[in-house]
């Protein structure tokens, strides 16, 4: 357990550091941190600190550096870390007209989300497509191809696409693809996978063996972890100091392109209810070399249609403007969508 002056010197160590990302010195927490104790004193603290895990000192000589405890520390300690005061009200208007004129495509919709929020941050942004807890058909159509094959085009709620090449037992011809299309669209749209499943479907074989791949894709969607994302910001990340050596650089525009990176952001925190979760350098999953944090919260409709929006920054990242961020876009995002979408 932290004393009050170690709890104090902790957390002006990471204001400091965070806006300056230089070892903190115990001459200079005595003169600034109106603490009204010596450096002698202020050094016999930071001793157990370091020796607690909140801090390093690379040298007895050299100044502080928080550590991954010591940020979790100030994460959970520090009151009122999210207000949204970062963010000013007329900017707040300007993001919620935005996504009202562009929530009803997806597309557009977190595209624009996550450059407004790689913004309001300043570090790396990734946002992933909402998607329907229980898919449910709005329409399907069959283009036909060459010989006995035809492209599935399965279109559920809000427009979202999905593809599958099926190959038929026979040839048909255009007029006949139109035919079994209007069939099934008058048997499956507006349905669910086991709405479809409990329902008597009076339709021929040929119709019924494209009822089949249909079943399977909505199979696929239901069992499916994965999330389409965008991402933006990757300049704000990289120009961070922590990567301007080029190993660092280097690692970490690998893991960016090759998608570890957001794998790791992605996984394992799909189900989380917090309103918004923080995630501290080795507590991300794969992550054992780059000083990362994540903060990351859902968005959506609960129950029906949900995503993620979190932003990725160096582990003194600036926590309250980037949890204002990551808090006020879900909210936003949210609100866009209540409105938007039909549940």
């Amino acid at each position: 357990m932290l004393s009050i002056r170690q709890q104090n010197i902790l957390k002006f160590i990471i204001i400091e550091y965070t806006n300056t990302v230089l070892p903190v010195s115990s001459d200079y927490i005595a003169q600034h941190a109106n603490l009204n104790v010596s450096p002698a004193t202020i050094r016999k603290e930071l001793v157990e600190l370091e020796l607690y895990g909140y801090i390093t000192r690379p040298h007895t000589s050299s100044g502080s550096v928080p550590l991954d405890k010591g940020y979790r520390f100030y994460v959970e300690s520090t009151q009122n870390l999210s207000s949204n005061h970062s963010i000013d009200l007329a900017e707040k208007d300007f993001v919620l007209n935005q996504l009202s004129q562009t929530s009803q495509d997806l597309e557009t919709f977190v595209a624009y989300s996550v450059q407004t929020l790689a913004d309001l941050v300043n570090n790396m942004a990734i946002v992933t497509i909402p998607k329907y807890n229980i898919p449910k058909i709005q329409y399907l159509q069959l283009i036909p191809l060459k010989g006995v094959f035809v492209v599935l085009v399965l279109v559920l709620q809000h427009n979202d696409v999905r593809q599958k090449l099926v190959r038929l037992n026979q040839v048909v011809d255009p007029v006949k693809l139109q035919e079994i299309s209007n069939s099934l669209n008058n048997n499956l749209s507006g349905l669910t996978l086991k709405e479809i499943n409990s329902k008597d479907i009076m339709i021929d074989n040929l119709s019924n063996n494209i009822l089949i791949d249909v079943l399977d894709i909505l199979k696929e969607e239901e069992l499916s972890n994965t999330f389409d994302h965008k991402i933006d910001g990757m300049l704000n990340l990289i120009n961070q100091p922590e990567f301007t050596e080029n190993n660092k650089f280097r690692s970490i525009f690998q893991e960016i392109e090759n998608g570890s990176l957001v794998k790791s952001v992605l996984e394992g925190i799909s189900e989380s209810t917090e309103v918004v979760k923080v995630i501290i350098g080795q507590e991300i999953s794969n992550n054992d070399v780059l000083p990362l944090s994540i903060v990351i919260a859902n968005y959506g409709i609960p129950n029906h249609v949900t995503g993620l929006v979190c932003a990725i920054g160096p582990t003194r990242m600036q926590y309250k403007k980037t949890i204002d961020g990551v808090q006020f876009m879900a909210s936003a995002m949210s609100e866009s969508m209540y409105s938007s979408f039909q549940i």
